[in-house]
């Protein structure tokens, strides 16, 4: 079989690479399509390494920061009303 067969095709440089695998099946560096596409953060995967200094990895964590910030912010308020 060949190394990296139809699992993990036109991988990036390591330079350009946001994470690795260490799957003996398929290792490799990876890119975001290939992430999406495998589903490897979806899954959480045990084998995916993440180079946390890339910018993917940064502006995801700002995303997730602010779709909180913004479901907190658009919860509704309890109100007590007297009677």
């Amino acid at each position: 079989m060949q190394k990296n067969g139809k699992f993990m095709g036109k991988q990036p440089k390591k330079d350009n690479a946001i994470a690795y695998c260490h799957s003996k099946q398929h290792q490799g560096f990876m890119s975001e399509n290939i992430i999406k596409a495998h589903g490897c953060l979806r899954k959480n995967c045990p084998y995916l390494e993440k180079y946390e200094n890339m910018q993917y990895w940064k502006d995801r964590a700002k995303k997730k920061a602010d779709k909180k910030a913004r479901k907190n912010s658009d919860s509704p308020k309890m109100t007590t009303s007297v009677a």
